[in-house]
C-alpha cells in the first residue's frame, strides 16, 4: 500500500481503512484520487477541504457532499484555482455569489458573471469590472436590462461598447450607433449580429 498506493486509491472498491490511511498520507499523488471518490464519510471530506496541497483541494471542490461550511472555506482560498474550481458548482447559494463577485481574481469574476441567478446588484457590479472579460460576460446575461444596455452602448470606453456589440436584445437605434462607432473592432463585430444577418 505504502508503494503503490496512488493505484490502489484508484479501486472502485476500497475498505474504509485503506480510505482512511490514503486520505492521511504525506503524498498527495495518494490523496488526489481519494478527493474524487463519491463516496467518502464526513470525517473525510473534512480532512480533503482542509488539506495542505492545493490539488487536493481543487478535485475535493466538486465533490457532491460538500456542505455549505465546505464550500465556505474553499471560496475563501488562497489559491485562485481552488475558487474558480469551487465556483462552478451548481448549489453555490446567494451569499457565496456576493462573495465571488467580489474574488481579486478576474477569471472567477468572468465565470460567475455567466451565472443565471444572478441578482440586480450583481449585475450592476459586474457591469463595472475594471476587467474587460468579467463585462464581456456579464453583458450578454438574459436579465440585463434596456438602461444597462443603454449605458453600454453609449460608454466612452470603447471595449465597454464592444462587450455589448453582439447582445441579442439590442434595438434597432442601438445597433445604428454602434454600426457607425468610431472604433473598428466594434463595427466588425456588429457586421456578424443576428439581426444584420439575411433571413
Amino acid at each position: 500500500l505504502e508503494r503503490y498506493g496512488h493505484i490502489i486509491a484508484q479501486r472502485p472498491s476500497l475498505e474504509d481503512r485503506h480510505i482512511k490511511y490514503l486520505v492521511d498520507h504525506p503524498d498527495p499523488s495518494n490523496r488526489i484520487p481519494i478527493a474524487r471518490r463519491r463516496h467518502l464519510n464526513p470525517e473525510h471530506v473534512d480532512k480533503l477541504v482542509n488539506d495542505k496541497d492545493p490539488h487536493v483541494r481543487m478535485e475535493i471542490s466538486t465533490h457532491p457532499k460538500l456542505q455549505p461550511h465546505h464550500i465556505d472555506k474553499l471560496l475563501d482560498d488562497e489559491i485562485s484555482s481552488v475558487r474558480l474550481s469551487t465556483a462552478r458548482r451548481s448549489d453555490i447559494i446567494a451569499y457565496q455569489v456576493d462573495k465571488l463577485v467580489n474574488d481579486k481574481d478576474p477569471r472567477v469574476r468572468t465565470m460567475i458573471a455567466g451565472r443565471l441567478d444572478l441578482q440586480p446588484h450583481h449585475i450592476v457590479k459586474l457591469l463595472n469590472d475594471e476587467n474587460n472579460d468579467v463585462v464581456t460576460n456579464v453583458s450578454i446575461h438574459h436579465t440585463l436590462q434596456p438602461h444597462h444596455i443603454d449605458e453600454l452602448v453609449d460608454h466612452q470606453e470603447w471595449t465597454k461598447r464592444s462587450s455589448i456589440a453582439q447582445h441579442p436584445n439590442l434595438q434597432f437605434h442601438h445597433i445604428d450607433k454602434l454600426v457607425d462607432d468610431e472604433h473598428s473592432v466594434i463595427k466588425y463585430a456588429m457586421a456578424k449580429h443576428p439581426k444584420l444577418q439575411p433571413h
